[in-house]
């Protein structure tokens, strides 16, 4: 166990608590209980911001390395693939 998971553990609160959340998305990943997609909760939270992050898992080393760009000619498995990186506000029930 790591000697620093007790601050983890500070940083952490319940979801009901919170009026803001950032959440991380990957297309093609599946959801899991400890880590659902909030941020395709649409009923329950709204976009305030999103950017492009980089999903590592899926993008080859080449490009991770280097800079290819995103042009037909470099092949599929060579491109950078993205999810997104979301600041989501709990919506309001009236």
């Amino acid at each position: 166990m790591s000697p620093f998971r007790h601050l983890t553990d500070l940083r952490q609160t319940e979801k009901r608590a919170c009026n803001f959340l950032v959440d991380t998305y990957y297309p093609g990943s599946e959801p899991t209980e400890l880590e659902p997609h909030y941020i395709l909760d649409e009923d329950n939270w709204e976009r305030v911001s999103c950017k492009p992050f980089l999903d590592a898992s899926r993008t080859h080393t080449l490009a991770r390395t280097i800079w290819l760009p995103n042009i037909p000619l470099i092949p599929e498995n060579f491109r950078r693939k993205w999810g997104e990186h979301c600041l989501l506000k709990k919506k309001v029930k009236t």
